[in-house]
C-alpha cells in the first residue's frame, strides 16, 4: 500500500491542473478561482495520501499485525478510491456526464463498503476477535477523507 499516490497518479493530476491554470490566471475569473481551488484540493489529496502511507508504515514499524479481514478491507476500500483518482487524472479537466456518473457509483460503492467494514470490525472487536485497532480505523478514515477530496475535485471540475 506504500506509494499509493504514485500508483494512482496524483502527480499526473497535479501536473494537468498546473497546465490548466497556466502562468497567470485572469483576474476575477470564476474559472481561475475554481482551478486554484482544485489545485489546493490536489495538494490536500497529496497530503492525505502521504498520511495514509505514514499510517501504514507506523503499523509496520510498531510490529502490529492486522487481521486478514482488516487487511482485505483496506485493500478493498482502496479500489474505488483509486479508480476514481485514475479516472479524474485521465479525464481532467472535462468530466463528462457519463464519467461523472461512473465516479458517483464508485463513491457509493466506497461508502457502502466502509460502512459495512466498520460494522464488521465492531462485531470482531466486540467478540474480542481483533485488538483495539485504532490503526485500522485511522487507515479507513484516511481513505474516506481521500475519497471525499477526490469527490470535491470532481464536482469543482464539473463547474469549469
Amino acid at each position: 500500500m506504500a506509494g499509493f499516490e504514485k500508483s494512482v497518479g496524483i502527480s499526473t493530476f497535479e501536473n494537468r491542473v498546473r497546465l490548466c491554470v497556466g502562468p497567470a490566471p485572469e483576474t476575477g475569473s470564476g474559472r481561475s478561482t475554481r482551478l486554484v481551488r482544485i489545485s489546493k484540493l490536489g495538494q490536500v489529496l497529496s497530503d492525505q495520501s502521504g498520511e495514509l502511507d505514514e499510517n501504514i508504515h507506523q503499523i509496520q514499524e510498531k510490529g502490529i499485525t492486522l487481521s486478514d479481514p482488516s487487511k482485505n478491507t483496506i485493500q478493498h476500500t482502496l479500489i474505488p478510491c483509486g479508480l476514481n483518482l485514475k479516472t479524474l487524472a485521465d479525464e481532467f479537466p472535462h468530466i463528462s456526464d457519463i464519467v461523472n456518473e461512473a465516479m458517483r457509483k464508485q463513491d457509493d460503492l466506497l461508502r457502502e463498503t466502509i460502512t459495512r467494514q466498520y460494522h464488521e470490525y465492531l462485531e470482531r472487536f466486540a467478540s474480542r476477535q481483533t485488538p483495539s485497532g485504532s490503526e485500522f480505523s485511522r487507515v479507513l478514515f484516511q481513505i474516506e477523507g481521500m475519497a471525499g477530496t477526490i469527490r470535491e475535485i470532481r464536482k469543482s471540475a464539473r463547474l469549469l
